[in-house]
């Protein structure tokens, strides 16, 4: 299988710093591209990723502007072209960003600006991180806006889009309270496995359009 240079948005948060950490420790990628609002220090990238992966020279941090994305800070991998696969973890919530138009700003502009540069800067394959239940009819802001960002990204046309929407995420000691809660009732799916499934969808090189509900990001990252 050919080597691959890589590129992941929301690289700190919960599922997009353990798809950054695997990507490094896959024989496969050869360049891991994490972009970040700002700079990480050593002691936080050894936090986020794990100190092999931190320290590894396969991974290069870049801070970016998301408010105002250029098609430059995509276009970093070999021949100036943006990384063949994009992997997309950007997400908050509605009680974190602290109003419905910053929780929409990162859920859904910020994914879609940074589609539309991953498209124009060449890459063939975006993986995208929403949600289960995500549906653009909701009556719901949170479903809601994961479904219209889905839509949006579909209209890129990319060569590989895949789609995954897990359930509850079990983050571990990052969980927020009410998470913590929730896996207390209901085990919800750890966010190594979704990591896992989404670079094992994009290294099995398999399919154009694909949509991964909770069950199969399960079975494909165990």
């Amino acid at each position: 299988m050919a080597a691959y240079e890589s590129l992941v948005l929301g690289a700190t948060g919960a599922v997009g710093s353990q798809v950054v950490s695997q990507l490094v420790q896959s024989p496969l990628c050869t360049r891991v591209f994490a972009l970040t609002r700002r700079q990480l220090s050593a002691s936080e990238k050894a936090d986020k990723f794990g100190s092999e992966a931190a320290n590894s020279p396969k991974l290069d941090v870049k801070v970016v502007d998301f408010d105002a994305l250029k098609q430059q800070d995509f276009n970093v991998g070999r021949d100036g072209k943006t990384p063949e696969a994009v992997f997309c973890c950007l997400g908050t919530t509605r009680g974190d960003a602290g109003s419905d138009e910053a929780f929409i700003k990162v859920d859904h502009d910020y994914v879609v600006s940074s589609a539309k540069c991953a498209k124009d800067g060449g890459s063939t394959y975006f993986g995208l991180v929403t949600s289960a239940g995500a549906s653009k009819n909701s009556f719901f802001l949170y479903p809601r806006t994961k479904g219209l960002v889905e839509e949006a990204v579909k209209g890129n046309g990319f060569e590989r889009l895949s789609i995954f929407r897990p359930g509850l995420l079990n983050r571990a000691e990052s969980s927020r309270k009410w998470e913590w809660v929730a896996n207390c009732i209901m085990a919800g799916v750890d966010t190594k496995t979704v990591a896992a499934a989404m670079i094992r969808d994009f290294e099995a090189r398999d399919g154009k359009q694909r949509e991964f509900s909770d069950a199969q990001i399960r079975e494909l990252g165990k």
